[in-house]
């Protein structure tokens, strides 16, 4: 069985596909882990060293934590989209048209610019987003699936079931 998808991957896929992978990353999950388990420490030590008066240590540590936090949340978005837009505005492949095509050995991908054939070896993992499914065939080269490429939900499902059933499979294997 073989699926054939015509690709148009838009600055929204680009950072939708971003997004994924930075909730997915497994650096993303450690890095909160640890602010989030410094601060408790911090806090905790002051409360069991300095007993006294625990809702102004409590407001002492929490205070600059959550001014960090803001900021973050604040920044970092319009920074991050910044920088995306730049990054997808510099790669002209990723603004043409691509057709990929599935088949159960491997992707065929070609554009104007060019073709490649992967092979079940070349995938390194999937990420099933939201908006886009990305097949990772190096540790930096992802092949993008938009969810909006699809003529139909029934297409997407079959699709996403064709590539658990023969490319996830095959990382597993190894």
């Amino acid at each position: 069985m073989e699926y054939e998808i015509k690709v148009n991957i838009s600055k929204e896929d680009h950072f939708a596909f971003q997004k994924e992978y930075l909730m997915n990353s497994k650096i993303t999950i450690i890095f909160l882990s640890i602010c989030l388990a410094w601060s408790f420490f911090s806090i905790g030590q002051d409360i069991y060293n300095d007993r006294r008066d625990i809702v102004s240590l409590i407001l002492k540590d929490a205070i600059p934590v959550i001014l960090m936090l803001l900021s973050f949340v604040l920044l970092f978005p319009p920074i991050y989209r910044c920088l995306l837009k730049h990054l997808y505005n510099s790669d002209r492949a990723i603004q043409e048209e691509q057709t990929l095509l599935l088949k159960e050995d491997g992707i065929h991908h070609s554009m104007q610019r060019g073709s490649f054939n992967y092979t079940l070896e070349d995938f390194k993992r999937v990420i099933f987003g939201k908006k886009i499914i990305a097949i990772f065939v190096s540790k930096q080269k992802a092949l993008l699936l938009p969810r909006h490429c699809f003529s139909s939900k029934e297409e997407e499902q079959a699709v996403e079931d064709f590539i658990k059933a023969h490319y996830v499979k095959a990382k597993k294997e190894k």
